[in-house]
């Protein structure tokens, strides 16, 4: 396909073009990982959003609006792949990441800086719609402003990229010719997304929950690990920064997601685990009898009876647990018959993180509830008695003790 010079660019086009060609050359020199097919897919795909190749522009009639979106993209993926679940776009280097992320800040100031062009013809407008008032883009900086106003161009071209390699199916029912497309838009995509709302907060995100809300939670439903993992982030960057008004509208979709992801996400447990709390803690809020809050309690208890034995789940579940168990408080009495048991198996761990969390998780409920009422109280004692004279061989022993003591003493015992 024939390409041309654009006549009498102007100074955001030769801006561009030089931040477009600067990326590309660090690009293109990168080394990928070889054993690994996909990401050289990656770095195909990447380099294709770039609006420039060979020092040429693209066809002529290619908007203003386009060549910032691809410059965007491309860069917003490069400086997301530092974070955790990055695994197929590990192999970006530090320095490619941290020279997106100056390439994005020089476009917005490109984009808005210069005196000669209106903002407004480029990219989008000045203030957008909250309630019933409006937010001023002018008085935050240019790279968030870019970001706001970029959203909703580019999530719904985002969403659709998540979605291309998404199924209703579980892993073990994908079809053989499912499973040989190409899982890389959705990757790529699903680091943008997230990259992006990572870097707005509170008030300038509501406005925009009728987009971001639906991209993440396709996110989340996706079969793999990793653009499910990009979905988790995001959804807890949006309980964070959204109110519990705008959470409302999407609350049952999000919670009733929430819920199906919490069993069988081995690869993703600790990520799951703070999702579900912040998430149901957030849209729940001081409403303890609420519909999720039993939903997502029962469906974790579940999961930890299925992996009782297993270390490293036990430890992430009883380290994030707390925040739930607080907004529950009195409510917690109706799971002490399935609660106790695990807490009673787990104090006598081999490993003392367990037995130190497990107290300590004890002492909370201890406080919020009427133990001594419940049928588990003499059983608690026991088991506490037995975990204080065991700690005596124990690295961290007189943590143990310490908090049995403090769990008797609130029990008055």
């Amino acid at each position: 396909m024939e390409t041309h010079h654009l006549e009498n660019p102007t100074n955001l086009h030769q801006k561009i073009l030089q931040l477009s060609d600067s990326i590309l050359e660090i690009l293109s020199s990168t080394q990928q990982n070889h054993s690994d097919g996909k990401s050289a897919e990656i770095k195909s795909a990447l380099e294709s959003l770039l609006p420039v190749k060979d020092g040429q522009w693209l066809l002529k009639d290619t908007t203003e609006t386009q060549k910032i979106t691809g410059l965007f993209l491309c860069c917003a993926a490069l400086a997301s792949s530092n974070a955790n679940m990055a695994a197929m776009m590990s192999w970006i280097p530090k320095k490619l990441q941290v020279v997106a992320a100056e390439t994005i800040r020089d476009l917005s100031e490109a984009v808005y800086s210069d005196p000669e062009r209106n903002p407004l013809n480029v990219v989008g407008n000045y203030s957008i719609s909250y309630s019933d008032k409006c937010l001023d883009l002018t008085k935050i900086g240019f790279e968030k402003r870019l970001v706001i106003e970029l959203i909703p161009i580019i999530f719904p071209m985002i969403k659709d990229a998540i979605k291309s390699s998404c199924s209703n199916f579980k892993d073990d029912e994908l079809d053989a010719d499912f499973r040989s497309a190409s899982v890389t838009p959705s990757v790529i995509a699903s680091h943008q997304m997230r990259w992006c709302l990572k870097q707005i907060q509170h008030p300038y995100i509501g406005p925009l929950c009728t987009l971001v809300i639906p991209c993440a939670l396709t996110a989340l439903d996706h079969w793999s690990p990793e653009v499910k993992g990009q979905g988790m982030i995001a959804l807890v960057h949006l309980a964070k920064n959204l109110n519990s008004a705008e959470l409302f509208w999407y609350k049952d979709v999000i919670l009733d997601a929430t819920c199906r992801n919490i069993a069988g996400s081995e690869q993703l447990w600790q990520s799951v685990v703070e999702m579900s709390v912040t998430l149901v803690t957030c849209i729940e809020g001081r409403n303890p009898r609420g519909h999720w809050y039993g939903e997502i309690f029962n469906e974790m208890l579940g999961e930890m009876e299925r992996h009782t034995g297993d270390k490293e789940r036990r430890t992430i579940w009883l380290q994030h647990i707390e925040p739930l168990i607080e907004a529950m408080g009195l409510v917690i009495l109706a799971y002490f018959r399935r609660l106790f048991p695990l807490f009673f198996h787990w104090l006598h761990a081999k490993d003392d993180a367990t037995v130190i969390l497990v107290i300590q998780r004890i002492l909370t409920i201890t406080k919020l509830t009427w133990m001594r009422n419940t049928p588990y109280v003499e059983r608690l004692v026991e088991e506490l008695v037995l975990a204080y004279k065991g700690s005596s061989a124990r690295k961290y022993g007189s943590d143990i003790r310490t908090s049995v003591v403090q769990v008797l003493g609130v029990l008055q015992l």
